[in-house]
């Protein structure tokens, strides 16, 4: 089982995420969330990172639903990622 520690040097070791759109769509705060968490969401995403909490099992459950709905399909599912990651664990 992966530990903290594991997941903080799986993130350091990655370095800061390069946005790979048009980020004029995100705020400042937004952009500079995904720089220092996004490799980390993606390991996470792709398996290189287990979860080691329950909201972040979660998280990953929802954006493997994500992934297989239609655009038209996606607002309830995104309110349920929303509502997933604000619980607490």
């Amino acid at each position: 089982m992966q530990t903290k520690e594991d997941h903080l040097v799986y993130r350091q070791s990655k370095g800061a995420f390069h946005i790979d759109c048009y980020s004029g769509q995100f705020t400042q705060e937004e952009k500079d969330l995904l720089t220092k968490w996004g490799n980390w969401i993606v390991g996470l995403l792709n398996k290189d990172l287990e979860p080691i909490t329950e909201n972040q099992a979660k998280f990953v459950q929802s954006m493997q639903i994500l992934k297989t709905k239609s655009s038209d399909e996606l607002s309830p599912h995104l309110m349920t990622v929303t509502t997933n990651l604000n619980s607490p664990t």
